[in-house]
């Protein structure tokens, strides 16, 4: 079963003109990359066979080394390249082109990075133990899948080994455990009963991921900054934990509201779940496979 989120991959017109050509663009069968964990990229484009004659191939990064162009059966195959393009000299057989981008992986604010922009659906497989990533801003929940990108204009973050802060919290004489998953600091944490409230400080610009029980704290959710409403994502909320994800502009005090709320909150609450996703939609998708 496929999960498909709907992400911001805003801006394909930006992409270099370079794509468009006037010979015949190869046409994949699959580009399948894989992130190592010192930030190198590999890449594997796998070409549809063509007998029309030669075909043009554009590269996901000019930087490319290691590239190696072969035919299924480990024959190398005729090109030419030149200003991150590959000419494949036809007629074409089904033709595997691979190459490394090193250091293509870059640190931004404590959050590694890979921007990636390619018409074509990428596939991307993230290191090991890599299992929550911000995609332009929207978390996305791996499980242990890869990510599909189709039409990719793409800001990747992740962090290996993410901090897990846990936090106690007492409703009704029973004991909940509530998990932060983010590299900011917590603190202080309180859990007020009256309002349905959970309150901290949190970091400006660090992603913060709050996982509730239910039981403790039930959806919709809202989310704020010293008083003030902020973009949240709960999308990944279910029966037993509701699972909330943003990232606070400035540092300062977090409160999250939960659905029984003291009075001059209610009308606060978020009445559509996932309003900043849709908000985001600019015609590009993410796939988990």
């Amino acid at each position: 079963m496929r999960l498909v989120l709907i992400v911001l991959l805003a801006g394909l017109a930006s992409i270099p003109a370079a794509f468009s050509q006037e010979a015949l663009v190869a046409e994949h069968l699959s580009i399948k990359t894989a992130i190592s964990e010192e930030g190198d990229v590999d890449v594997v484009h796998e070409i549809r066979a063509n007998p029309a004659g030669t075909v043009t191939l554009q590269l996901l990064d000019r930087t490319a080394t290691d590239l190696r162009v072969s035919y299924k059966n480990g024959d190398a195959a005729e090109y030419t390249a030149g200003n991150g393009t590959l000419s494949l000299v036809g007629p074409i057989q089904n033709i595997i082109v691979q190459y490394t981008l090193p250091g293509a992986v870059t640190e931004e604010d404590g959050y590694l990075v890979w921007h990636v922009r390619y018409v074509g659906d990428v596939n991307i497989r993230l290191p090991e133990g890599i299992d929550l990533v911000y995609a332009n801003g929207i978390p996305v929940l791996l499980n242990g899948k890869e990510i599909a990108c189709h039409g990719c204009n793409m800001a990747l973050q992740y962090v290996h080994d993410e901090p897990r802060i846990l936090h106690d919290a007492v409703w009704e004489d029973q004991e909940f455990e509530v998990e932060f998953i983010t590299t900011s600091e917590i603190s202080p944490f309180v859990f007020d009963q009256p309002s349905m409230r959970i309150s901290f400080g949190a970091e400006a610009d660090r992603f913060v991921t709050a996982v509730i029980p239910t039981g403790l704290l039930g959806p919709p959710y809202g989310v704020f900054l010293d008083g003030e409403r902020i973009r949240s994502d709960d999308s990944y909320s279910n029966d037993e934990v509701g699972r909330i994800t943003f990232r606070p502009a400035s540092s300062g005090t977090v409160d999250i509201i939960g659905a029984t709320v003291v009075p001059e909150f209610s009308l606060l609450i978020p009445l559509v779940v996932g309003v900043a996703m849709v908000a985001a939609m600019r015609g590009g998708r993410l796939t988990l496979r």
